[in-house]
């Protein structure tokens, strides 16, 4: 979830940033970009702010200037067109290639590197839902892999390839899974991994899930992660798999990372008491420290969105559960808090919300008072872990629920 609301965080500045430098670009820079589309100026740059800056107002002059650009200058320009919203920037692209494949002129025959020009045309093509050519992906890619080529450009095409066109979708696929796998550089690894999670859905969780287990790449393994078993976390046990994984994990990194997703994400007494279980087999892990800042500071929190009703029964499940890791002693205390609870619940179902709250502000009264004099209170007892959970997750729920006004009636 903190994941999400990074991410969603990014992109809502990005396009925040994009709609300001729009409003806020100088006109007379926008007019001397597109007076500069007249020029013999090295066009790429000009490109790169009309596009960066979406001045729509070069549309006109893009289209019109496009056929007397040499080959280098039109893929600019068809870039800029597709991102701009040319209506013509599908009939210029479809022309252009035409153009690649057939003409015998000098402007195209000495097109700098013509397969990779092709193929950039291809990808704005598939961008447009027009997905009739393929063969010239995989011929640059081949290329690509014999010079060992870091990010063989082909490689982010190949999740439409993938997802369009049924034929070439088993070597898409094999494709993209290596190129996560044999990626070394930084930049090569995000990016492929980034491709590889965009063209997957849940028919691949299989594929996804061995993937991760046999991959040696921390950061590969860590996108798959954040990028891909987020999406269908309802699909399969991640908590198992990470639970697999950790004890083997040679990534100190990932260690940590999954630690993070068990306390932070499930947040259960399960969870804790798994990486506290973990810790103690593993004293001398080089994270020992932060792991045990991780368990110190840990406090379990409710989903937003589930019900009060709800957040009783885990309650009563959080009761049970630490009774049985002994963080809760004495069967008759025991008891005593679930009988509190059911008490709220009773409240809470005949629309006595002040009832409930009663129930249960007398349950994290009683679990605060044992803690703090678990002498005085013997054979009742509350450890430290069972306090996170049973005392925090009661404070959650009586702040769901009114309070009592004075003068006014508790029913």
């Amino acid at each position: 979830m903190k994941n999400r609301i990074v991410l969603f965080v990014i992109i809502t500045l990005l396009f925040t940033t994009l709609r300001f430098a729009q409003n806020t670009y100088p006109q007379e820079d926008k007019d001397w970009l597109i007076a500069s589309l007249d020029s013999s100026f090295e066009q790429s740059g000009i490109i790169g702010n009309i596009i960066d800056h979406r001045v729509y107002e070069a549309v006109p002059k893009l289209e019109h200037n496009f056929w007397w650009r040499n080959c280098e200058d039109q893929i600019l320009y068809l870039r800029a067109l597709t991102v701009l919203g040319s209506d013509k920037s599908y009939e210029y692209t479809k022309a252009f290639l035409d153009s690649l494949d057939n003409s015998t002129s000098e402007k195209y025959n000495n097109c700098g590197y013509k397969l990779g020009t092709k193929v950039e045309a291809i990808y704005l093509l598939y961008k447009m839902n027009d997905f009739s050519r393929v063969d010239e992906v995989f011929e640059l890619l081949d290329k690509d892999k014999a010079n060992d080529r870091l990010l063989p450009y082909s490689i982010q095409l190949l999740p439409y390839i993938y997802k369009n066109i049924p034929s070439h979708k088993e070597r898409a696929k094999q494709e993209l899974i290596n190129a996560v796998r044999n990626s070394t550089d930084e930049y090569a690894i995000f990016s492929s991994t980034l491709d590889l999670t965009q063209a997957f859905g849940e028919e691949e969780l299989d594929t996804m899930i061995e993937l991760f287990k046999t991959l040696t790449v921390p950061q590969a393994k860590r996108a798959i992660l954040q990028l891909y078993f987020t999406k269908v976390k309802d699909k399969f046990d991640l908590r198992g798999l990470l639970q697999e994984t950790l004890p083997v994990e040679t990534s100190s990194m990932l260690r940590l990372y999954y630690i993070k997703v068990m306390l932070r994400g499930f947040s259960t007494t399960a969870d804790y008491k798994f990486v506290q279980d973990y810790l103690k087999n593993n004293p001398y892990d080089s994270l020992s420290t932060l792991i045990n800042s991780e368990l110190n500071r840990f406090i379990s929190y409710p989903p937003k969105t589930v019900s009060t009703l709800t957040m009783l029964d885990t309650l009563t499940s959080y009761t049970k559960q630490c009774y049985g890791y002994e963080w809760l002693k004495d069967e008759a205390y025991k008891a005593e808090l679930l009988n509190k609870i059911t008490n709220a619940k009773t409240k809470l179902n005949t629309g006595d919300s002040l009832g409930c709250r009663t129930e249960v502000a007398s349950f994290q009264s009683s679990v605060n008072q044992v803690h703090q004099d678990s002498v005085g209170s013997y054979p009742k007892y509350v450890s430290n872990e069972g306090y996170k959970f049973l005392y925090y997750y009661a404070k959650y729920i009586l702040e769901r629920l009114p309070e009592p006004v004075e003068g006014l009636p508790v029913k």
